[in-house]
């Protein structure tokens, strides 16, 4: 006889709760090593993420990994010292290489074109390329040092008013998309009235590839009596402080401009950084700090250094201050970051010194300019050659 078991099977329905939950000294890890712009988004996850730039320790976490990251822009890369002076007529050219944390004053790179003085414009070397301008403007060339070639950019139409009233700005870059080099010339009519703060602008672009000039559109009025020369290239961008002052407005902002595109993007600067700047009344520097853009602040009185980074451009809320760095008596102001962490510093003796940003140590250069100012530039060799590249299909 054949036996059936019958099992019965309960099927009782069990709750289970799932948690999703990261240890906090997980999350102090991931959060430490990313970039600015992401670490800004997560600000918003919790308030304990949101109050990370308060925690010194975060912070210094934080500082670290942000030196130790790889960049391409400083592979095989030199630091070139630029010394600024109040005339053309009464300096000769020099870039004096700075090489592991040294000053070697006896190497100078040859000048080009002729012995009379000029400046750099833009920010320096772009992908190995200068921009340099000649007896107040007259003759604009780029200049290869490492082919030693040079080429005379043909006048524009703004660049055949550099002797009459009115604000002349000039801009150099690097359009990656297209693969050319450019050259901006910005022109500002002098103003007539008193009560009219700014007048429109008219903008001229040159190519290297096609060797000729073109107006471009500026969709917002600025006053070129407020920009800085003082600019920074990175990715196809530029970038320098200006400012809006008029009657109703005094405000500073960093302006952006895509070379691809040809169009300025505005990045305001927040309140709080510009009241330390009144209060403090310092100096202020855009700089590359290894790899990112960041805006340097220091007062001349109590000898302390504000660092803010850039997250997002565009973006006011994206600005955050990695360091707070006091009590340098001896130090008179920086002159702009070299590679990673070092910034050099001028003393109020004249001597120059590198400070490094992580460990705070600092390395005295032996060595006193008398300079008004000095720049610094991140140079890289480049064999190509301007007279071959124009012309030159993509």
């Amino acid at each position: 006889m054949e036996k059936r078991v019958s099992v019965i099977v309960t099927n009782k329905t069990t709750k289970v709760r799932k948690q999703l939950h990261i240890h906090h000294d997980i999350a102090f890890s991931i959060l430490s090593k990313l970039s600015i712009k992401p670490l800004k988004r997560f600000e918003c996850v919790c308030k304990s993420w949101s109050l990370l730039s308060d925690n010194p320790y975060f912070m210094k976490t934080y500082r670290k990994s942000l030196f130790t990251k790889y960049h391409s822009y400083y592979d095989d890369a030199c630091v070139l010292l630029h010394p600024l002076y109040n005339s053309y007529h009464n300096h000769r050219f020099g870039l004096y290489p700075l090489y592991d944390e040294r000053f070697v004053s006896n190497v100078k790179i040859d000048k080009p074109y002729c012995d009379c003085g000029f400046s750099i414009l833009g920010s320096g070397s772009v992908h190995g390329i200068f921009c340099l301008s000649f007896i107040y403007e007259k003759d604009i060339i780029l200049w290869n040092p490492c082919t030693k070639e040079f080429k005379l950019i043909p006048r524009g139409i703004n660049h055949r008013k550099c002797y009459q009233k009115g604000y002349l700005n000039w801009g150099f870059g690097y359009d990656s998309v297209d693969d050319d080099y450019k050259v901006t010339c910005i022109y500002q009519p002098p103003v007539e009235d008193e009560e009219v703060y700014c007048e429109p602008l008219v903008c001229e672009i040159y190519s290297l590839r096609n060797n000729f000039w073109k107006k471009f559109d500026v969709d917002k009025k600025h006053s070129l009596n407020f920009w800085s020369n003082e600019q920074v290239y990175i990715n196809g961008l530029s970038h320098r402080v200006c400012k809006v002052a008029t009657h109703k407005c005094n405000e500073s902002y960093v302006l952006s401009f895509d070379w691809h595109r040809e169009v300025f993007t505005t990045t305001p600067i927040p309140f709080d950084i510009e009241d330390i700047i009144d209060f403090l009344n310092g100096w202020r520097h855009l700089v590359l700090l290894n790899g990112s853009t960041a805006l340097i602040l220091n007062s001349t009185r109590t000898s302390t250094f504000h660092i803010y980074i850039l997250g997002e451009f565009g973006v006011k809320e994206s600005w955050t201050k990695i360091f707070t760095i006091e009590s340098f008596p001896n130090l008179k102001y920086p002159i702009g970051m070299g590679k990673r962490s070092d910034m050099l510093l001028k003393k109020k003796d004249g001597g120059l010194v590198w400070f490094d940003l992580v460990t705070q140590k600092i390395t005295d250069l032996n060595i006193t300019t008398k300079n008004v100012s000095c720049n610094i530039i991140i140079h890289k060799e480049n064999p190509i050659s301007l007279v071959a590249y124009q012309g030159k299909s993509i």
